[in-house]
């Protein structure tokens, strides 16, 4: 009897200790997104663009043999902008995924021949895919040169005329805070941001981490 007990306890025993493997397997396998600041994209001189990377945290390469992380699927993301001295609220969007198609067309500006944005045809609702290890970058604002205004960048930029929805506009302050939230099902991460808009200049256009 004592033996039967011995081995029943045993099995119990490893039965628990396979529930938990199981279980850390489970959890090791959860998407891991950061959101950091990227680098700025545009022309030189002209206009810049202010990013923000999602990147879908690999598992350590010394445990990638045990298992893998999963993608994010269906990402979507959601862009507010803040007063930086009062927090009130002054319009949010549904986050624009750099990845996904633009549309550009040649025009004149102010007489000299430039390519801007516009155009119906781009999609107001998109999501997006990151594999484990991948990464995504997500627009957030545009600025062109000798402008003091800036303008939120998101899908709905793209029916405007160099992406300058009226309805996005930010004036010339010392900063904004920008509030990005990323969602794949049960999966929410968010980050704040501030945003600098100091100036006609585009070096005094950019993005740090709050």
């Amino acid at each position: 009897m004592q033996s039967l007990a011995g081995w029943a306890l045993a099995i119990a025993i490893l039965a628990l200790v396979l529930a938990g493997f199981l279980l850390s397997l489970e959890w090791l396998k959860k998407p891991r997104l950061s959101i950091t600041v990227a680098k700025p994209s545009g022309v030189s001189g002209r206009y810049r663009l202010l990013h923000v990377r999602v990147v879908n945290r690999d598992l350590p390469e010394a445990i990638r043999w045990l298992t893998q992380r999963r993608a994010v699927l269906s990402c979507r993301a959601e862009v507010a902008f803040y007063e930086e001295w009062s927090d009130r609220l002054l319009f949010e969007f549904s986050g624009r995924w750099v990845g996904n198609p633009q549309t550009m067309s040649p025009a004149l500006v102010a007489g000299s021949p430039l390519d801007v944005f516009g155009g119906s045809s781009v999609p107001l609702w998109q999501r997006m895919e990151i594999p484990p290890g991948g990464e995504e970058e997500l627009g957030i604002a545009v600025k062109y040169q000798g402008e003091r205004e800036c303008y939120g960048w998101g899908n709905e930029s793209y029916t405007y005329p160099q992406l300058k929805n009226p309805k996005w506009v930010l004036k010339e302050v010392d900063c904004y805070t920008v509030r990005v939230g990323v969602s794949s099902g049960n999966l929410l991460v968010t980050k704040s941001f501030i945003l600098h808009n100091e100036g006609p200049g585009l070096e005094s256009f950019y993005l740090e981490e709050k």
